[in-house]
């Protein structure tokens, strides 16, 4: 995104204000007085922003993940020029962080996280996490100047301190009115249809969705279906199929149509194409929201703006994008975007979308919804609990009386169980209640649901570490949760617990080769990266042999350490003790000096080290499986790379699924990427990351191990200019924490290993 955006500001809105657009719909413009511009053209003293939405006269408009602002409280923006004298926020409210604090006093930078809906390049569903100011600020700076940067600016943060200006008392027994369950569109009033039961029709345009079911209409169908099917309401809407072609407008303008339309070209509010490929999708999928209000109703005493147009447009990029249409969560952004259109605010976030739903006890609120500000995996369109009592709520069915509903209830719990690494179990759960039951497990505690995992009534899992779960049962009436159960991992007796850990303390060490004496030594560190100790191991002076990598070769628990001779292709392991050279065991040889052994790990998870091979003429990688010195067999890993300015540094377990992953460098471009392997040999390329990029060809990745004590592979890596040493954390495949580890500036020793 700062390479993306056309400007970037530090800035304070003075005021907003409603206007008509050129096309005839309702936008908003907010002054900012810039404090500081970081990058770009921008004016250094005001500047207007426009958004899509607002009130003009007794019109309204609403367009979910519209940034919003609050006069006088500071924020960082992101812009793109989408005209002369005209700036909107990037990708809309995802290029908008605001100045805040934490409860401790700890200033942040923060998205409205509540507007944010969708998935990371890995296919998580994203998950916002607040930014400390400083560190973020100077990273910024940093990339913006092409200097090298620090990714390492991510808080765990507890609870924001709440706003000024509003407060909230607790309601004893109070039921949820319906306002409460819609977004702000008018002052403190919702917006809601007054048609019903009548029908209001949706379309879909003349430009269909390419790759998905139907073009799309699939997904559009099944979310009318969903709204609809809620027998406690009188929602009808109603599939009118394709448009003849003449309303084309959107959410961009009231066009006296209901439309869905798919391909839409969204940069006139500064969002950016959808991005897709093979493995990884990214970007802003869709926009919903009331197009246009105008005038009041009642219903049961509550006063709302009466809806007269209501449309979703789905951004550029979406074709064929296999990943997003075949798993049902394009159905569940479709259904999303459509509640909108009923005028539903966010399950988990107050009604103007300015903090988290708990800060308002007026308010019912849920993690697991249809509404929730992040697509919820899984759900496939069907509506979840707070999404139902909202439909029935806002849109009561006043004919026909609501069924006898009775909550769910577990009859029989998931129980605990004990495996060893590289199995799976089945956990389930059986419950009783009005049907239908839908099932959420998650990883945690009970009641922890930070980590949501399957949607079944049983889930097979196989973790690599002890790890927890449990899961929630809902229907139309209520939710109840399980007890935790956890399954306990043991390693596979014949395997060392850390690969390239020599002294046995959980923790791995660094190899060290120097490239002119042929010395060779190890360093003993702690889980904070420090040095404990550092003890030689025998030299060796010819300097064809390389060190490459290290395993347990003879199952004795102990670190041995493999070598490649450069120049006759030869290959052995030295089984250690430590740093204590005990025998050697022999390898199969490779005269063909292309071939480079690039890492050695357990890739097929029996417990014995394999190698995993590169060929720098042709472009193959191939794994073999090893029995200590003997070769069992070897198959193609991932697939052909025949670029060979990538390099393989190194494999290890990043993103936590037990089946280790490769490193991978670009020695022309500086870029390091990592392919996610899967499959029981771990052979199967499953998708890739840019994780950063190394401008310097003097820093090198050396070694890939665990530093910290977790359940993930680190990078180390070395700079051969000034002999700074240090450590790249990760954890969930992504970096999040830096070591640094003690220099040597004797620039002839080189980091070799673990890798």
């Amino acid at each position: 995104m700062i390479r993306r955006a056309d400007a970037i500001v530090i800035g304070t809105p003075t005021l907003s204000y409603g206007q008509l657009n050129n096309e005839g719909g309702i936008e908003t413009v907010t002054k900012i007085v810039v404090d500081e511009v970081v990058k770009g053209p921008a004016p250094n003293d005001t500047l207007d922003v426009f958004e899509p939405g607002g009130e003009v006269g007794n019109l309204a408009s609403y367009i979910a993940g519209s940034p919003r602002f609050e006069q006088g409280r500071r924020v960082l923006l992101f812009l793109t020029r989408t005209g002369p004298e005209r700036w909107s926020v990037t990708d809309l409210v995802l290029g908008k962080f605001s100045f805040t604090s934490d409860a401790s006093g700890r200033r942040l930078l923060a998205r409205d996280a509540e507007e944010i809906v969708g998935w990371d390049p890995d296919l998580r569903v994203h998950r916002e996490r607040a930014r400390d100011e400083q560190a973020f600020l100077q990273f910024i700076r940093a990339e913006v100047a092409s200097r090298k940067a620090s990714e390492d600016y991510f808080v765990e943060s507890p609870a924001s301190r709440p706003r000024t200006g509003r407060s909230f008392s607790a309601v004893t027994n109070a039921a949820f009115t319906a306002t409460s369950y819609t977004m702000f569109i008018s002052g403190s009033q919702g917006a809601r249809w007054n048609v019903f039961p009548n029908g209001v029709t949706f379309f879909t345009g003349t430009t269909t969705e390419p790759g998905a079911p139907g073009g799309g209409s699939t997904a559009v169908q099944t979310s009318i279906n969903s709204w609809n099917g809620d027998p406690n309401s009188n929602v009808n809407y109603v599939y009118g199929g394709t448009d003849n072609g003449s309303h084309t407008q959107g959410l961009h303008a009231a066009d006296n149509a209901n439309t869905v339309l798919f391909e839409r070209d969204l940069s006139s509010w500064g969002v950016s194409p959808f991005t897709c490929t093979s493995n990884s999708y990214s970007g802003t999928l869709g926009l919903g929201g009331v197009t246009s209000a105008s005038g009041t109703h009642s219903l049961n005493g509550e006063t709302f703006v009466t809806t007269k147009e209501g449309d979703v447009e789905m951004n550029r990029g979406l074709a064929n994008c296999t990943l997003l249409f075949n798993n049902g969560d394009f159905n569940s952004a479709v259904a999303h975007e459509m509640g909108h259109t009923l005028g539903f605010r966010h399950s988990d976030q107050t009604r103007d979308s300015n903090g988290p739903c708990s800060n308002d006890p007026s308010l019912e609120c849920s993690n697991q919804a249809i509404m929730k500000s992040f697509v919820s995996g899984g759900l496939n369109a069907a509506l979840q609990a707070w999404d139902q009592h909202a439909v029935a709520a806002v849109y009561p069915n006043t004919t026909t009386p609501p069924p006898t509903c009775t909550a769910p209830a577990i009859t029989a719990q998931p129980q605990s169980r004990t495996i060893t690494r590289g199995q799976a179990v089945n956990i389930a759960v059986t419950a009783t209640g009005t049907a239908p039951l839908t099932y959420q497990w998650y990883q945690g505690a009970s009641g922890n649901t930070s980590t949501p995992v399957a949607t079944s009534q049983s889930i097979n899992v196989a973790p690599t570490s002890t790890t927890s779960y449990w899961v929630r049962v809902s229907n139309a009436c209520g939710a109840v949760n399980s007890a935790t159960a956890t399954i306990t991992v043991n390693p596979p007796a014949s395997t060392s617990a850390i690969r390239g850990d020599f002294n046995g303390d959980g923790i791995a060490d660094l190899i060290w080769r120097n490239f002119s004496t042929g010395d060779n030594r190890l360093w003993f560190l702690s889980s904070t990266g420090q040095l404990i100790a550092s003890a030689a191991f025998p030299a060796v002076a010819d300097l064809n042999w390389h060190i490459v990598g290290a395993g347990d070769f003879n199952g004795d628990g102990k670190q041995d350490i493999v070598w490649r001779n450069f120049a006759t292709g030869a290959d052995t392991v030295w089984l250690m003790n430590g740093a204590t050279f005990l025998s050697s065991l022999t390898l199969p040889s490779v005269t063909d000096l292309a071939w480079r052994i690039e890492s050695v790990n357990d890739f097929n998870r029996d417990g014995k080290p394999d190698l995993l091979w590169r060929h720098y003429s042709s472009g193959f990688n191939v794994i073999w499986y090893m029995n200590g010195g003997t070769l069992l067999s070897s198959t193609n890993a991932g697939s052909q790379l025949a670029d060979l300015t990538w390099h393989i540094q190194g494999s290890g377990d990043f993103n936590g699924d037990g089946v280790p992953d490769f490193l991978w460098r670009n020695s022309s471009s500086g870029r390091v990427d990592v392919w996610f392997m899967t499959g029981s040999n771990g052979a199967t390329f499953s998708s890739s990351k840019n994780l950063y990029t190394i401008f310097d060809p003097n820093i090198e990745l050396n070694a890939v191990a665990r530093y910290n004590a977790d359940t993930t592979d680190d990078i180390a890596q070395r700079n051969y200019t000034n002999g700074v040493n240090q450590a790249w954390i990760m954890s969930g495949g992504s970096i999040v924490n830096t070591y640094v580890f003690p220099s040597d500036t004797n620039l002839s020793w080189h980091i070799v290993g673990p890798r």
